[in-house]
């Protein structure tokens, strides 16, 4: 057209040959571009946080079964276990691995070689994060439809590159009036902003699925603590940090639905860690701690249910205010954070173990058995049974009990002969000297201090036997005393029936006299 009747066409339009044109072929392929873009980033975004939380890592049938909050998205379909990284669960356990798809919420874990592990191996937790090792989640895990994400990405790629390839009439500045590179960033920029917005959505709606489940179970039990009116008091190292019968069992009870058979390990790797990390104290601290009255010596393998058993039935068998009789407990007393401080650090008699033992308001130390004896395999439980021995052996008053599940051997009323034998027999087969610890120093320390006792560990093995005998006594008297009990009530009911029919009997004949 003429120059004198040219006139420019507002921003966003383009001049077409005798008026200006709205161009929706260039828009809808923009607004495409901006949508293919925004799904692309998205699908980065999930690949970097690909973080699976856990729900329960066990052993099942000689395997590690890894059971996830929600689907794991892991690929059904691959060849061979895909490698995964598991963090935020304990030292022991973080490390590289393997997976293998058992179901859409349960894998077996597998060495980092893709192998099972040995049978002597076990793995058990509730907490952490299952990753795909890079750059093997953009093959073994799903995003949309079931497809791995880098397909996803792909075909993503190749619909964004022909939306660019769509003749965009007219896409110079002298037609929509904006510079090509200018509308690329501003797109690009669009898309990345509304990615961030989707994946802020997305994390909001799935929090209770990116934590572990007891992660959660953990923030309600802290409301609950302060519902209690259990409060944080900070305490020195040693007797004063020990635990009512009360609290030991609240927490059992509170978190009974993860502990189930679970032992003292994964109490302290998943309760008793996880409630202190901020603080970096030790649990009886942060529940408010009490005096030793009693002192705990145990073995961590064993069912955390039986020990809290055994500690509630001494104290109700003691006291009928039970629930505030004090036990100090090594898990719950020492400062997970800084155990080397509570070993002493090298010294042992600046331990946590030794100052409860040798505390004036210590009555005696509990020694929670299995049937095995497990607690005599212990360097650090033969280390408080030699203070429990040199206590008694100064004359204290000081008792050396041993509790089970069931109730304490050595008290009134106990008479579960079988277990007794049965612990019996554990013991007569056991050397103390055999007992090992986590660390070999501790073992070499303590064996030391039994070497430096007259008599050393044939006597400590002398004293547990006797004990035990004692035992085997008491029980054996408290079942006859029963038995004795129950022959006798036997007889007074025998008697009693006896004449009961005679005077039925009597009866009965003097109604037939007076009906004749």
């Amino acid at each position: 057209s003429n120059s004198e009747h040219c006139h420019s066409c507002p921003l966003g339009y383009f001049a077409a040959k005798n008026h200006c044109d709205f161009p929706i072929p260039y828009y809808c392929s923009l607004i495409a571009c901006a949508t293919v873009l925004t799904f692309l980033f998205s699908v980065v975004f999930w690949v970097v946080d690909a973080g699976i939380a856990i729900k329960d890592i066990r052993m099942q049938d000689g395997s590690v079964r890894v059971v996830t909050n929600g689907m794991h998205m892991f690929r059904s379909k691959i060849r061979g276990p895909a490698p995964v990284i598991l963090s935020g669960s304990c030292k022991f356990y973080d490390g590289e691995y393997c997976a293998r798809v058992i179901c859409k919420d349960e894998l077996e874990l597998l060495d980092h070689k893709g192998k099972p592990f040995p049978p002597s191996f076990v793995m058990d937790t509730s907490c952490g994060y299952l990753h795909h090792k890079f750059p093997w989640q953009l093959v073994n895990s799903t995003v949309v439809l079931g497809l791995p994400p880098w397909v996803v990405m792909f075909l993503g790629s190749l619909m964004l590159m022909l939306f660019l390839a769509i003749k965009t009439t007219h896409l110079t500045e002298d037609y929509v009036g904006l510079q090509p590179e200018l509308v690329i960033a501003l797109n690009i920029l669009l898309s990345i902003v509304m990615a961030v917005a989707i994946e802020a959505w997305r994390r909001s709606k799935s929090r209770m699925q990116r934590l572990p489940p007891i992660m959660l179970r953990i923030a309600a039990y802290q409301r609950h603590l302060i519902w209690k009116g259990w409060r944080y008091r900070a305490s020195p190292r040693g007797p004063s940090r020990a635990l009512t019968a009360g609290k030991v069992r609240d927490m059992n009870e509170y978190f009974s639905e993860y502990i189930g058979s679970r032992t003292m390990y994964y109490i302290c790797q998943n309760i008793v860690e996880p409630l202190t990390r901020e603080r970096q104290i030790s649990y009886s601290e942060l529940v408010g701690p009490s005096q030793v009255q009693w002192f705990i010596s145990h073995f961590w393998g064993s069912p955390f249910q039986e020990f809290v058993n055994a500690i509630v039935r001494h104290a109700q068998g003691i006291s009928l205010e039970w629930k505030d009789v004090a036990y100090w407990v090594c898990t719950f007393a020492n400062n997970q954070w800084q155990v080397r401080e509570e070993l002493g650090g090298g010294d042992w008699q600046q331990s946590s173990f030794f100052m409860a033992l040798q505390s004036p308001g210590c009555k005696g130390t509990i020694m929670v058995m299995d049937p095995l004896a497990k607690p005599l395999t212990r360097s650090w439980c033969l280390f408080e049974l030699l203070q429990t021995f040199l206590r008694q052996a100064r004359g204290d008053d000081f008792s050396f009990l041993i509790g089970t599940a069931n109730g304490v051997l050595n008290q009134k009323g106990f008479t579960d002969i079988q277990l007794t034998v049965r612990i019996g027999e554990a013991i007569a087969n056991l050397d103390v000297q055999d007992a090992s610890a986590s660390d070999l120093a501790d073992k070499k320390m303590i064996d030391a201090l039994v070497n430096n006792l007259p008599g050393g560990f044939g006597r400590i093995n002398s004293f547990i036997r006797t004990s035990v005998l004692d035992v085997l006594q008491d029980v054996r008297g408290n079942v006859l005393q029963g038995l004795t009990r129950l022959e006798q009530m036997l007889v007074d009911s025998s008697t009693l029936s006896e004449d009961a029919s005679s005077r039925k009997t009597s009866g009965a004949g003097q109604r037939h006299v007076v009906a004749l």
